[in-house]
């Protein structure tokens, strides 16, 4: 498996970080929260969006989500992952 191009310490949390610790975490989060489809998520200290990612797989239709980061690095890279999904999520 090759891994991941990092290119900013927000691009390495993803790759690394999410992809290994709170990307399983954020499941589990998610598992037990149980958003239902047309609901409103806020994530605060988003991050790059593991746990917004899941969230929106069971909000949808009709759901949005907003993710709020002090970093915007770390939004920019959320963004650019869930992107496809705008204006559903607000960063």
């Amino acid at each position: 498996m090759t891994e991941p191009t990092v290119t900013s310490p927000a691009a390495s949390y993803e790759a690394f970080q999410v992809r290994y610790l709170f990307g399983p975490w954020s499941l589990d989060l998610i598992e037990r929260v149980r958003p239902q489809p047309g609901e409103r998520v806020l994530d605060l200290a988003c991050g790059t969006g593991a746990v917004a990612r899941e969230a929106l797989k069971r909000i949808s239709p009709g759901g949005t989500l907003v993710g709020v980061d002090l970093n915007p690095d770390m939004l920019r890279v959320a963004s650019e992952v869930i992107e496809a999904r705008e204006p559903v999520v607000r960063w």
